[in-house]
C-alpha cells in the first residue's frame, strides 16, 4: 500500500510533466488500485476483476485524450470527502473563526449547531430546517449573516 500511495502522485507528475499517455494510464490504475489493495492482497477474484475491467475502461479513456481530465479528479474529491466526513470539526472552526472576529453570538449559534449534528440522527436536514437550532438560537442579523 505505500508503494501505491508515493507511485501515484510521483506518476501523475511524471505523466503531466511529459505528456505521456501510457503514464497517464498507470497512474489511473494506480488510483483505482489503492481502494481495492485490501483484496487485491488477499487473492479475491472480484477485486483482481475489478481493476482489470477499470483498467480497460481507463485505456479507452487516456486513448480518447480523456486521461488528463481524470488525473485532476482526486485532488478535487478528496477534499470534499474529507470536508463531508469532517462537518463537525469544520462548524467549531467557523465557530473559532466568529470569536475571533468578535461576533460571540455566531460563535455561540455554530458551536450549538455543531452539536445538534453530532447528536442528531438526521445531521444533514438539521441545518436546512427554517426551525433547526441556528435559526432559533442566531439573532436575526447574525442568521442572515450565516445563511447567506
Amino acid at each position: 500500500m505505500p508503494v501505491l500511495l508515493l507511485a501515484y502522485p510521483v506518476l501523475v507528475h511524471l505523466a503531466v510533466l511529459w505528456g505521456a499517455p501510457r503514464l497517464e494510464w498507470l497512474a489511473l490504475v494506480v488510483m483505482c488500485a489503492i481502494p481495492l489493495y485490501q483484496g487485491l492482497r488477499a487473492l479475491r477474484p472480484g477485486h483482481w476483476l475489478s481493476l482489470l475491467a477499470l483498467a480497460g475502461l481507463l485505456h479507452v479513456l487516456t486513448r480518447m485524450g480523456g486521461g488528463m481530465y481524470a488525473l485532476f479528479v482526486p485532488p478535487v474529491v478528496a477534499p470534499a470527502a474529507v470536508l463531508a466526513v469532517k462537518r463537525v470539526a469544520s462548524a467549531e472552526l467557523a465557530a473559532t473563526a466568529f470569536s475571533r472576529v468578535g461576533d460571540l453570538s455566531a460563535s455561540r449559534a455554530v458551536l450549538s449547531l455543531s452539536r445538534a449534528l453530532r447528536t442528531s440522527p438526521k445531521a444533514d436536514s438539521c441545518a436546512l430546517r427554517p426551525d433547526s437550532l441556528l435559526a432559533r438560537r442566531a439573532s436575526a442579523g447574525t442568521r442572515s449573516a450565516l445563511t447567506s
